[in-house]
C-alpha cells in the first residue's frame, strides 16, 4: 500500500510539471469566488459619470456625434457642486477562495495578469483566503488563479474591471490618475500606463519644500511609483519659486544616478493655463518640448506630468492631448472635472468665482484658424502643428503609442 502511493504521488508529481501544476486533482483543491462589485471608483465619483452620460443620452447624442465643441457644459443639469470632496481612490478589488483540508496549512499566493498577458502577472501573498488588488486597468479583463506552497494550483478565473477613470492610489500623491483608458471617437482605446497626471509630490508651501517630499526613500509609495508604474519622467509644470528650484524628481532615490535604469528624469517646462496660456508664446514652445520629446516616447519613458494641484496646468494640457487622441466632448469634461474629487476643487461651473475652463473653450472659437467645421481633434492638431510647431510626425507617433484596438 505504501508502495502504491508512493508511486501515486511521483506521477501526480510528472503530471503537475507537465502541465505548470494544474491538474483536474489541484482544481478540487481550490474554490475561487470573483469580486461581485468590479468598479475602481468611489460611489460619487461613479454617479457624477454616470449622469453625464445619461445626459448625452437623454439629449440623443450618439458618442460619435461628440467630436466638436457643443454647448451646453452640462453645468445646467449635472451639477458638480454635489460632488465636491475627497474621493480621489482607486478602490481595491478583493478576491477570495477556500481550499480543501489536504492544504490548509500551505502559504498561499494569488496570481493575476491581464487576459493574453501571462507573462505580465503579478504575485500576492493571500491572508486568510483573500488578497486585494489595487491600481487595476479600467475595463480590462483579468485572469487570476491560486498557487500553495507545496506546488498545487488552482484553475483559473477571471473579472473585468468597470469603466471609469483610474485613479491611482499612491500614498501621499494626489489627483493621481491616468491619461489612458478612454474609448476614442473612432473606436480605439487611449493606452494606460504610458502617461500620468496629478498633483505635486513635494510641499511647495514650506521652506526648503523639496526636502519634505510626499514620500521618502524608505515609502513603500515610491516603489509604485518607480517599479510598479514604471515612471521614468516628471514633468514639473510648476514655476521655480513653486518648486523651491528642485532639481531632481522625489521619486528618485538617494544617491540613484542618470546611468541607473530606475532613474527618473526631471524637466520642469514653464507653462501656463487656459487659454492665456496656450496663446502664450512660452507655453506653446515648452508645450513642443513636451509632445515631441516625451508623449511621444512615452512607451519607452512613461510620463508622470504635474503642477501644483493637477488641475489648471496640468488639465490643460490634458485637454490638448485628450483632443488629438480622439477623446469625446463629455469625456474632456468628464477627465478634466475628476480633480474636483481630489484636494483641490476646481470645476467648470460657470457660477462658482476663478474657473476659466469655458474661457478656454470660447477663447479656442477666437483662434485665426477656428472653423465650425472642425472636430476637436482638429482644432489642437492645428494648434499642435501651427503655433506649438509640433510636427505631424510628432502627433502621429503619440498616437501610435497611445492608441490601441478594443478587443
Amino acid at each position: 500500500m505504501r508502495k502504491k502511493t508512493l508511486t501515486l504521488l511521483f506521477l501526480t508529481t510528472l503530471v503537475l510539471s507537465g502541465c505548470n501544476g494544474a491538474n483536474d486533482d489541484n482544481d478540487e483543491m481550490f474554490d475561487l469566488f470573483n469580486p461581485t462589485k468590479t468598479c475602481l471608483v468611489n460611489r460619487l465619483v461613479k454617479e457624477y459619470t454616470d449622469r453625464m452620460y445619461a445626459q448625452r443620452s437623454d439629449a440623443g447624442v450618439l458618442p460619435s456625434e461628440e467630436n466638436k465643441i457643443v454647448s451646453p457644459l452640462y453645468a445646467d443639469r449635472v451639477k458638480i457642486k454635489e460632488y465636491l470632496g475627497d474621493y480621489d481612490e482607486c478602490v481595491p478589488l478583493e478576491l477570495n477562495f477556500v481550499t480543501n483540508k489536504a492544504i490548509k496549512n500551505d502559504a498561499f499566493v494569488v496570481r493575476y495578469w491581464p487576459k493574453g498577458k501571462e507573462n505580465q502577472y503579478i504575485d500576492i501573498a493571500a491572508h486568510d483566503g483573500k488578497v486585494e488588488l489595487n491600481n487595476l486597468f479600467r475595463s480590462t479583463t483579468y485572469e487570476w488563479k491560486v498557487l500553495s506552497s507545496s506546488g498545487k494550483e488552482s484553475n483559473v478565473e477571471k473579472f473585468t474591471t468597470d469603466d471609469y477613470v483610474r485613479f491611482i492610489n499612491c500614498g501621499g500623491a494626489f489627483n493621481f490618475r491616468d491619461a489612458g483608458g478612454w474609448t476614442t471617437l473612432n473606436g480605439k482605446r487611449i493606452k494606460q500606463g504610458l502617461i500620468y497626471r496629478g498633483g505635486e509630490l513635494n510641499d511647495h508651501t514650506l521652506p526648503n519644500g523639496h526636502e519634505k517630499n510626499i514620500f521618502g526613500d524608505s515609502d513603500p509609495a515610491k516603489k509604485i511609483f518607480v517599479d510598479d508604474l514604471g515612471i521614468r519622467v516628471d514633468i514639473d509644470l510648476r514655476t521655480r519659486e513653486e518648486s523651491d528650484g528642485m532639481t531632481s524628481s522625489p521619486m528618485n532615490t538617494a544617491g540613484v544616478t542618470k546611468s541607473d535604469p530606475r532613474y527618473v528624469e526631471y524637466i520642469r517646462p514653464n507653462i501656463n493655463s487656459y487659454i492665456n496660456g496656450l496663446n502664450s508664446i512660452v507655453t506653446q514652445e515648452n508645450i513642443k518640448i513636451m509632445f515631441e520629446d516625451y508623449f511621444a516616447n512615452a512607451n519607452n519613458k512613461p510620463v508622470y506630468y504635474h503642477c501644483y494641484a493637477g488641475a489648471d496646468r496640468t488639465g490643460t494640457v490634458g485637454f490638448v492631448l485628450g483632443a488629438i487622441l480622439g477623446m469625446t466632448y463629455t469625456d474632456l469634461i468628464i477627465d478634466y472635472e475628476a480633480t474636483t474629487f481630489s484636494d483641490n476643487l476646481k470645476e467648470h461651473d460657470v457660477n462658482r468665482e476663478n474657473t476659466y475652463f469655458p474661457d478656454l473653450l470660447a477663447g479656442i472659437k477666437n483662434w485665426d484658424f477656428y472653423s465650425e467645421d472642425m472636430t476637436l481633434c482638429e482644432i489642437m492638431e492645428t494648434y499642435l502643428t501651427q503655433k506649438c510647431k509640433v510636427s505631424m510626425e510628432t502627433i502621429e507617433q503619440i498616437r501610435s503609442i497611445m492608441l490601441e484596438d478594443i478587443n
